[in-house]
């Protein structure tokens, strides 16, 4: 049976449609929560507060997310396919939002990708000074110097979360050429 979009039932997600998936649910979507949520936070306790550096912070770890989630299952079928798919609209945004060339478009997200790296997959990311510091040196780069141990863990189990998040997606998902 084929439906309206010239695909058959069972065939699964074309790699172009589930890398726009990841980009407009995902990136998009989270970064524009996130930010709300920051501003609603931190704009009045933390005067330094830059919520454009926030924004675009944000913007390149969740795309960095992605990525390294993509990393992990390169195993899977189609998924190469997925990545370069992604890759092409997380840099094409960020050239278009912040005037940034494809290559230091991917040496950021490749530097986000290794400090989440570092959080999500090394033996240390189970250690509690190590989620605080990572996290306090996160926001600090964005003006925010947050002291509270709690929130500070809060923030490196919520980029934890995310990435169990992706990587369980990503295992669902049926992914076709395309």
């Amino acid at each position: 049976m084929i439906n309206w979009f010239s695909r058959r039932f069972g065939d699964g997600t074309p790699a172009s449609t589930f890398a726009a998936d990841l980009f407009i649910d995902f990136v998009l979507t989270g970064e524009n929560r996130a930010t709300k949520a920051a501003l609603e936070h931190y704009d009045k306790p933390y005067g330094k507060f830059e919520s454009d550096a926030f924004r675009r912070k944000t913007f390149v770890y969740l795309a960095a997310s992605v990525s390294l989630a993509l990393s992990k299952k390169q195993r899977r079928t189609n998924v190469a396919a997925v990545v370069q798919h992604f890759r092409h609209l997380t840099t094409g945004s960020m050239l278009s939002q912040w005037g940034m060339s494809t290559s230091c478009a991917n040496e950021q997200v490749m530097m986000a990708g290794d400090s989440l790296q570092s959080l999500c997959f090394s033996p240390l990311n189970s250690d509690f000074a190590f989620s605080v510091d990572w996290s306090r040196g996160w926001l600090s780069e964005v003006g925010v110097d947050e002291t509270n141990p709690v929130s500070l863990f809060k923030v490196a189990q919520d980029w934890k979360n995310t990435m169990l998040f992706l990587l369980q997606h990503i295992d669902q998902e049926k992914i076709a050429v395309g």
